[in-house]
């Protein structure tokens, strides 16, 4: 992309248990998402899903990975094969699921440029 990066970026992935208040790191299985920073993040039923960002290769591509929690005790990434074309690369944007039926994708930057529109 524009040639920004993100030096220090990680896939790590941290969960609290409410219960207790203790945060635990997790080591999903599958194919999780390259490192990255300053992505968008939506929870949906037990996914969570995860788009866009930075990292120290650039701008993440517009890829689209979930976190699956239906089996809590093995939480497992998949990457998500997106029909048509998305929001495009960008990252600190938002990522809202709207009426359980749609993931909206709003403002944000693609490394040369604020973006505004949703």
């Amino acid at each position: 992309s524009a040639g920004i990066r993100l030096a220090g970026a990680t896939s790590d992935v941290h969960v609290m248990k409410v219960a207790t208040g203790l945060w635990e790191r997790l080591e999903p299985g599958g194919e999780p998402p390259s490192p990255r920073a300053a992505h968008a993040a939506a929870a949906v039923g037990h996914m969570v899903v995860v788009q866009g960002g930075i990292g120290p290769a650039g701008l993440a591509s517009e890829d689209l990975h979930v976190l699956d929690f239906s089996t809590p005790s093995q939480p497992r990434w998949h990457r998500v094969v997106v029909q048509g074309p998305g929001p495009g690369a960008r990252y600190a944007h938002t990522l809202a699921l709207v009426a359980q039926r749609f993931l909206v994708a709003i403002g944000g930057n693609d490394g040369e440029q604020t973006l505004f529109e949703a």
